[in-house]
């Protein structure tokens, strides 16, 4: 795994922010999910889940305090007003509070003091998350959180967390059924899709062809095998260069693209909602930085949907675009239109200079993003 500077900087110097430094505004419901969802991915041996998450938020906060502070003066009846306004102002400050509450379950394999930890790593994870979000946090336990009363406060509220944590273990087993999925659709040596992943993302998105949905593109692409050696490059030699091949290759996509590995050393990008001169302006980028970081030269063979296809006649005509540029030499780029195939007319990949000079190009318009024009 590559070294991340950002995150070992974070944890070298994360504090916690005092309470009454925290403020509006707060999460939003999206926000606070992520932060819920981070939070509970902590190290749990026996899949218990121990522990109940609490929200409160809004006018929660003020019955909260007051029925805290209800606690408070009926424990110590000598206790003062000013004292009693602390209590009832508990939960303002922060315009979100989760309470971590311990819920063991009996196991011979996890004592209760592995479970309090999971719940202790729950409560630092959930700051992390807050951090990571650009939200400030604090980690606090005071002595509401030992007290039977204010445990009878929460009664309601524990009832609907247990309701919540049975959803939650059920999501937990769909979440570990679903990673098992995943990584049945994902190439061992670059990470990305495999043949079945890419079966199933061109099924879905001719089904939306077939009801009218936009048209989208698909490069098939390789490392040509002349190479800079006399003997050129063997299988054997192209193999290791894949993983960095497949890493330039995301960087050059938009979040809504999806690329597989498709027979030994070929990918497949598969861009929606893009025509044959968007997908034109991705491959030209893809072969720069090719040269550029690899050293090496690639070939692409470009198509898009048509009426009527079929994942094999799609990929079909990608396939003899691409066989078409390997058989003109290195660095080819060679385009099937549906009726005939043709070298790109702008097939010149550009230089560094004019690389920088241009900025990055939307792979589905060819136009410069307003962000790289200011």
């Amino acid at each position: 795994m590559p070294v991340n500077a950002a995150l070992r900087d974070y944890l070298k110097t994360r504090r916690s922010v005092g309470i009454g430094f925290l403020k509006d505004p707060g999460p939003t419901p999206q926000e606070l999910r992520e932060i819920l969802t981070i939070g509970t991915r902590v190290p749990d041996h026996g899949k218990f889940a121990p522990w109940r998450l609490v929200v409160i938020e809004g006018d929660a906060r003020i019955r909260a305090g007051e029925k805290l502070a209800a606690i408070r003066k009926s424990r110590l009846p000598e206790i003062d007003e000013a004292s009693l306004e602390v209590e009832r102002r508990q939960f303002l400050p922060a315009p979100v509070t989760i309470g971590v509450i311990l819920s063991p379950k009996p196991n011979p394999k996890s004592p209760e003091i592995e479970q309090l930890l999971s719940a202790g790593n729950v409560c630092f994870n959930l700051s992390h998350a807050a951090f990571a979000l650009g939200y400030a946090a604090s980690w606090t336990n005071r002595w509401y959180g030992f007290d039977t009363e204010a445990e009878a406060m929460l009664g309601p509220t524990m009832q609907l967390a247990q309701q919540l944590s049975l959803a939650y273990d059920e999501i937990r087993q769909q979440s570990d059924a679903l990673e098992t999925f995943t990584q049945g659709r994902t190439d061992p040596l670059t990470g990305v899709g495999n043949g079945r992943a890419l079966e199933q993302q061109l099924k879905v998105l001719l089904s939306g062809a077939y009801r009218g949905n936009p048209a989208f593109a698909v490069a098939l692409l390789s490392l040509d095998r002349s190479g800079t050696s006399a003997d050129g490059r063997s299988l054997a030699n192209v193999l290791p260069l894949l993983p960095k091949l497949a890493g330039i290759i995301r960087t050059c996509m938009r979040d809504s693209d999806f690329v597989a590995r498709y027979g030994d050393d070929e990918f497949v990008v598969v861009m929606p909602q893009t025509t044959l001169a968007g997908a034109s302006v991705f491959a030209h980028r893809v072969r720069k930085r090719v040269g550029d970081e690899l050293s090496a030269s690639a070939c692409f063979g470009l198509t898009e949907v048509q009426p009527a296809d079929e994942i094999r006649t799609l990929m079909a005509r990608a396939d003899s675009a691409l066989y078409s540029a390997k058989a003109s030499g290195a660095n080819r780029l060679f385009v099937h239109t549906g009726s005939q195939i043709r070298e790109d007319c702008d097939a010149t990949p550009p230089m560094a200079a004019e690389q920088q000079d241009t900025g990055d190009v939307d792979s589905t318009t060819g136009q410069l993003p307003v962000a790289a024009t200011l």
